[in-house]
């Protein structure tokens, strides 16, 4: 039996058993997709990614893949896994930064690690320029959200926006409403399949964004708690749909607390993440995620 070493890390945060867990498995070079699938599926994270030798000028090969299904892009996946390439020195670590360039199913993704003393603390992921679909009737949307079309936000429609995974935006008049959001699970397959996972969100007028990620986890086996670390949010895809809406500023991360609704400001327990962009004009170029990750440390796996 072949035995494989893996890390699991802490993604956007600064200690262990808090963020966006990720397992990482380096050395991943002969496993069939079938074998990745297994075994992603065994680790049952949001997320678990299999580093390759590069096929082409990248500096390493990744597969991502969920309990489910393999993904063409994920944002906490490359921000995990390109600070733990410096970490283990398979990436040389050059400070301040140290430029990572990641081969995904998308294509070559450039992920900046900063690092300090030789270590990586932090992660900036260059994604791709946005793409848009056709508007989702606000009816549909409403239906899906247990919501009345009133409570979608007057001027912004919903529509899939995509930086190298795609989401329906899904713009919000309230927090309220955001609050009191009562998905139809019935209805969420076929959702999927017509416009892909919907990302609803609350539009704050200082140009700042509070979203929810409500939608169910089939891919876990034993889905986690309300809340429970799926922080996982779509920045890159977020500032596309505002920045095409004719939005003045760019949404800047979202402090959103997973199934459940917002909690009073002492009870939150505050996580940070950065979005930037580059424009011209008022077109927008390119977005990117960064965030922190810390690793918990060596476990041996059996495959």
């Amino acid at each position: 039996m072949r035995t494989l070493p893996f890390y699991q890390v802490d993604v956007f945060s600064d200690r262990p058993f808090a963020g966006n867990p990720l397992a990482i498995f380096p050395g991943a070079d002969g496993l069939t997709a079938a074998q990745m699938q297994a075994i992603a599926s065994e680790m049952n994270l949001s997320e678990t990614t299999f580093v390759m030798e590069p096929e082409g000028d990248g500096d390493a090969r990744v597969r991502i893949f969920t309990p489910a299904l393999e993904l063409p892009f994920a944002g906490h996946p490359s921000v995990g896994t390109a600070c733990e390439l410096v970490r283990l020195g398979i990436v040389a670590a050059v400070e301040p930064v140290t430029r990572v360039v990641l081969e995904l199913d998308v294509g070559p993704t450039l992920v900046e690690v900063e690092v300090r003393d030789g270590r990586p603390l932090a992660a900036t992921v260059h994604q791709g320029s946005p793409t848009f679909g056709a508007p989702v009737s606000r009816e549909r949307v409403a239906a899906l959200l247990g919501l009345e079309p009133d409570d979608l936000h007057d001027d912004l429609d919903p529509v899939p926006v995509g930086t190298g995974l795609t989401y329906t935006i899904i713009p919000l008049r309230s927090q309220r409403a955001l609050a009191h959001l009562a998905m139809d699970l019935t209805l969420c397959e076929a959702f999927e399949r017509d416009f892909r996972r919907g990302l609803p969100l609350c539009v704050h007028r200082t140009g700042g964004a509070l979203d929810r990620g409500p939608r169910p986890l089939p891919a876990l086996r034993h889905p986690r708690g309300p809340g429970h670390r799926q922080r996982r949010r779509a920045p890159g895809r977020l500032h596309g749909a505002r920045r095409a809406a004719g939005a003045r500023r760019a949404a800047r991360g979202a402090a959103g607390g997973g199934h459940r609704p917002p909690e009073p400001a002492h009870g939150r327990r505050h996580r940070r993440r950065r979005a930037h962009r580059r424009c011209t004009g008022r077109r927008l170029r390119a977005a990117c995620l960064a965030g922190r990750a810390d690793p918990r440390g060596l476990i041996e796996s059996g495959v």
